[in-house]
């Protein structure tokens, strides 16, 4: 929106308060940070493989047995991601590339998180929902900054200046110079 906004706070590190001639604009940072992100990497993946980065040091990720043959299933499109990975055996994957988005996070962890929010989705073929849509939806969820994260002033700018925060947002029609 083209609104001049006076005054950014962050609220129980949790909220991005925005004020401004017409009110306050609340938006939930980790849900804006989420939406932003699954957006990036929807455009990503639609381009072809997202851009990968080497681990300097491999990870072992471990997959659970109820869960190793959708994994399997799941490899192409993890790869399509990002991850690179080597099946040291059903349920002991050896990690040596990750998603550069994924920014220094454990490796093993994210891929093994994100395996395990599809699965709990329903699993790679559910409801006919696109599981590259539900891959970069885990993947944003994994990456995003967490619930309560402090952020600087510079970030809450960046995340309120995205053009994607606007699903995220909502207008509280509050008169700020009324007292409660």
């Amino acid at each position: 929106s083209n609104r001049v906004y006076k005054r950014v706070m962050h609220f129980d590190n949790r909220y991005i308060l925005c004020e401004n001639s017409e009110g306050l604009l609340i938006v939930d940072a980790r849900r804006a940070h989420i939406s932003i992100l699954f957006d990036r990497y929807i455009n990503d993946m639609g381009q072809g493989s997202m851009p990968s980065q080497q681990l300097l040091f491999e990870e072992e990720a471990e997959i659970d047995c109820d869960t190793a043959p959708m994994a399997s299933e799941m490899q192409p499109e993890l790869e399509r991601l990002g991850f690179r990975v080597q099946k040291k055996d059903a349920t002991h994957w050896i990690v040596t590339a990750a998603p550069a988005a994924i920014n220094g996070a454990g490796a093993a962890e994210s891929l093994v998180s994100i395996i395990r929010q599809i699965v709990e989705s329903g699993g790679v073929e559910s409801a006919g929902i696109d599981i590259r849509r539900r891959l970069a939806l885990a993947m944003a969820r994994t990456a995003a900054i967490e619930a309560r994260q402090f952020l600087s002033e510079e970030e809450m700018e960046q995340l309120k200046a995205s053009p994607y925060v606007q699903k995220c947002i909502c207008q509280a029609k509050v008169d700020t110079n009324k007292k409660s």
